[in-house]
């Protein structure tokens, strides 16, 4: 049983080597996918408007479309976070300093 393992592997492994002597890495090589039509999608896709305007920021307006016409004019600026309670060392950051932590 061991013989044959090591027969296996040893194949599998002189078949790797040769590949990557010839520069026919898997990367190389091209793949082909078809979609599995049992996970089709029936549904119609969302419109662009849809995915982009429609959305709960009840801060904007109580219809799903007023936040994407009214928050046009929100100014984030001078917005500042404050970091306190149960913590080591409080501290404010404002959106500049807080964009920098992490770009959208």
């Amino acid at each position: 049983r061991r013989l044959a393992l090591g027969s296996v592997a040893g194949s599998a492994l002189w078949e790797m080597a040769n590949r990557e002597a010839h520069g026919q890495t898997a990367s190389a090589q091209k793949l082909v996918a078809s979609p599995n039509p049992a996970y089709a999608i029936l549904d119609k896709k969302t419109s662009q408007k849809d995915a982009t305007t429609y959305n709960n920021f009840y801060e904007f307006g109580t219809d799903k479309s007023e936040p994407a016409m009214m928050a046009g004019g929100l100014k984030t600026r001078p917005w500042t976070v404050s970091i306190e309670g149960e913590v080591k060392k409080p501290f404010v950051l404002d959106i500049d300093s807080l964009l920098k932590l992490a770009t959208l």
